[in-house]
């Protein structure tokens, strides 16, 4: 009986320490796929604003092809770029089942981002802030947002 007490104490410490090397295995499952997912879906994020802000920080920039609208062109496919990252982070980073609330999530940073950009132009010379701009940054993360959400049904 002493014999079969002293096995069992053995096999539940086994347990507990197996238990625990396991759930130490799933942390770090967990942090490298939170590390792999930010690599994947938010550092192009960060960097595709990065270009952004250099870009609206450039003094008296025209757009390299120049026609009637060209720059608003220029500024929806900007955005929708910019649009698609965002929205492909969201939606990888919130559960599957809210990519609804992901796209909308999108929609509002992207133009708040938008907002800001606009506002920081105001203080660079020889650019000009403009709601129009910020249309047109607004609508292009709207039709990422669309085109990701077609995709997506298909």
């Amino acid at each position: 009986m002493a014999g079969r007490r002293g096995v069992g104490a053995c096999g539940a410490r086994g347990m507990r320490g197996m238990r625990d090397s396991k759930e130490a295995g799933l942390a770090e499952r967990a942090r490298r796929s939170s590390f792999q997912l930010f690599l994947r879906d938010w550092l192009p994020v960060l960097l595709y604003i990065t270009v952004i802000l250099t870009l609206s920080a450039q003094p008296n920039l025209k757009p390299p092809i120049n026609w009637q609208g060209a720059d608003k062109f220029y500024h929806l496919a900007e955005y929708g770029g910019f649009g698609w990252l965002l929205g492909r982070a969201f939606r990888d980073t919130l559960p599957a089942r809210r990519i609804v609330l992901a796209t909308l999530i999108a929609i509002f940073a992207g133009a708040a981002f938008g907002a800001f950009d606009e506002y920081f132009q105001s203080f660079v010379p020889g650019r000009e802030s403009s709601v129009y701009d910020f249309i047109a940054d607004s609508a292009g993360v709207i039709l990422a947002q669309m085109v990701a959400l077609l995709v997506a049904r298909d």
